[in-house]
């Protein structure tokens, strides 16, 4: 699961303006999806561009040590179960819904993030109760 720590860098690069906002792939040439901002702050791989036979379809894969991301964060991230009104799915699937068919912006994400996640994982967080 995602740390504490690494859910508040992730929430502050959602909310810095720095990464245009993209649907459908991590990364291309026009900016990132939410789950690509996590890839890009994670330290935990690097970017390999992709490039298929249509010039349209150009993108960017997050290569870690030991997996290839093509779509999703690194396995174990955000690999828990999360209800939604369509039933159980993990938060990886919610959070790319909420980015590609719904077209929250990265700002609606980054609050998401930090409400309902933040209290459903790291409920009365020492460091937070401190602020």
């Amino acid at each position: 699961m995602i740390t504490e720590h690494e859910l508040d860098a992730w929430i502050v690069a959602l909310k810095s303006g720095k990464y245009p906002q993209i649907t459908m792939t991590l990364r291309n040439k026009n900016g990132y999806c939410s789950m690509g901002v996590l890839c890009d702050i994670s330290g935990k791989g690097k970017w390999s561009l992709y490039k298929p036979k249509s010039a349209v379809m150009q993108s960017y894969d997050f290569i870690g040590e030991e997996f290839l991301v093509i779509s999703t964060p690194p396995q174990g991230w955000l690999d828990v179960e999360w209800e939604t009104e369509l039933g159980t799915i993990t938060l990886t699937t919610h959070l790319m819904t909420l980015n590609d068919r719904e077209k929250w912006s990265f700002s609606q994400i980054a609050d998401f993030l930090d409400t309902e996640v933040r209290l459903r994982y790291f409920p009365a967080s020492p460091e937070k109760e401190t602020e």
